[in-house]
């Protein structure tokens, strides 16, 4: 399952980094004019988009499209699998690494998303260690 992101860099050193996850069946670039508009405010903040993989989505009749994991259906979901959430936090796991490894601390990321992206970071950060 590989990913791609893309990255805006800030006019000074970056200092901090968001990590914005897209929406079911959107792309990073559906998100790129809205971080390109926060970074005119924020200038020492990089900004990570990534985009998810393509992969079956069963709650859309098996359609292919950008999915942090697969979506079975709309009832009672807490026993529901998530197919593909592991994988997807394992990702944004490797970028919140690649921050820090850059010298941004934990403590200067915000890692949001919106719809199944929203979720994907809420899941991701109530597992992280730091």
């Amino acid at each position: 399952r590989g990913f791609s992101a893309l990255r805006l860099e800030p006019p000074k050193a970056p200092r901090s980094a968001v990590i914005l996850l897209h929406g079911l069946g959107d792309t990073a670039e559906g998100w790129l004019s809205g971080a390109h508009f926060l970074l005119q405010g924020l200038p020492e903040t990089r900004f990570l988009l990534p985009t998810a993989p393509i992969q079956a989505v069963t709650l859309n009749g098996g359609m292919a499209m950008p999915s942090w994991y697969d979506i079975r259906g709309l009832g009672e979901r807490a026993d529901e699998p998530c197919d593909g959430i592991e994988d997807s936090r394992a990702t944004v796991k490797k970028l919140i690494q690649e921050q820090l490894d850059e010298g941004i601390p934990a403590d200067k990321m915000i890692l949001a998303g919106f719809s199944q992206g929203g979720a994907l970071s809420l899941y991701t950060g109530l597992l992280l260690e730091h």
